[in-house]
């Protein structure tokens, strides 16, 4: 488990898994060893990210790869009765590594301000019912908050993507063995603005020669007024109005609203373009703004999903 040749391959396997665009919730496999079932899966977790309390019921292995976890456990007869005071909590810093060979009810978390890897091993049968046809206790109740409308999630799950690859791009660059340049052009490749520059950058301090020689990551990736700017996600309907003297831009699904940014009320015609828009160039955001507030703008919708940059600009 604290082999860098292993935990490269996993993360190889792993970042094919993404440029899929396969980000389930859960442990989706990258991997399923043949004639036995046993799962393999990385788990990424956000700060304060935990997975609600939950039983396996067959077995498992967890090792925790970056940064830490604690993991929290709870008796099962009060979990059945849909009760869960802490019975036990473990730390897991890198390099721990646990196991589950009975039913057990537990719930990881990230208790840290930075992102957290772990790699897992699980058996086929966990999940399944038991010989009574009991399925193993899920997640606590869920609130009563309304779905999330699947154009929303879609741009949720484009930032996350995004986030699981920086998470690699920081596990690579403490690796001391194993070739990791490959990796760190596929994620360059498939990354947004900010993680093409966190790669150039990791690239540049590992390997210096070979970046230079790298037309992919030495292309200019920054946006900048040329930029092309497109929404992600179709299915988006946005609207700009204005509250306590700022302007909002917002999108409206038939759940209720969310406010995606929110700028000075002398940037409200810049909003208004991008609400009528699905293309235009960065420097085309009018009103008395200045590049820079231009870009500024861009860069906040790039980065949390709602818009991709430097695509091709489709002409009428």
């Amino acid at each position: 488990m604290q082999s860098d040749e292993f935990l490269l391959d996993c993360l190889k396997r792993d970042i094919t898994r993404l440029e899929k665009h396969d980000v389930r919730p859960g442990l989706p496999p990258f991997f399923i060893v043949p004639d036995f079932g046993i799962r393999m899966a990385l788990g990424y977790w956000a700060p304060d990210q935990d997975a609600r309390p939950h039983e396996h019921n067959a077995w498992t292995v967890t090792a925790v790869c970056h940064n830490e976890l604690e993991v929290f456990t709870y008796d099962r007869e009060e979990a059945l009765a849909g009760r869960f005071p802490v019975k036990n909590r473990y730390p897991a810093p890198t390099g721990k590594a646990g196991y589950i060979y009975d039913p057990c009810v537990h719930n990881p978390h990230n208790p840290t301000g930075s992102w957290s890897l772990s790699v897992h091993l699980i058996s086929p049968f966990d999940g399944t019912p038991d010989a009574n046809g009991t399925l193993p206790i899920g997640l606590l109740p869920p609130s009563n908050a309304p779905a999330e409308p699947s154009a929303l999630a879609a741009c949720a799950r484009a930032r996350r993507r995004q986030s699981m690859y920086r998470l690699a791009l920081e596990v690579l660059g403490r690796m001391r063995e194993g070739e990791t340049f490959p990796l760190v052009e596929r994620i360059f490749a498939n990354g947004n603005v900010g993680t093409k520059r966190l790669a150039r950058e990791m690239a540049s301090l590992r390997h210096g020669d070979r970046l230079r020689r790298s037309d992919l990551l030495r292309q200019d990736t920054e946006i900048s007024g040329q930029s092309r700017a497109r929404w992600g996600q179709q299915g988006l309907r946005r609207l700009v109005r204005s509250r306590d003297g700022r302007a909002e831009l917002v999108v409206t699904e038939s759940w209720g609203e969310r406010v995606i940014l929110r700028v000075s009320s002398w940037a409200r015609p810049a909003l208004e373009v991008l609400a009528r828009e699905e293309e235009l160039l960065v420097r085309d955001l009018p009103g008395p703004i200045t590049d820079h507030e231009r870009i500024s703008i861009a860069a906040a919708l790039e980065e949390h999903g709602f818009i991709t940059v430097n695509d091709p600009l489709t002409l009428a």
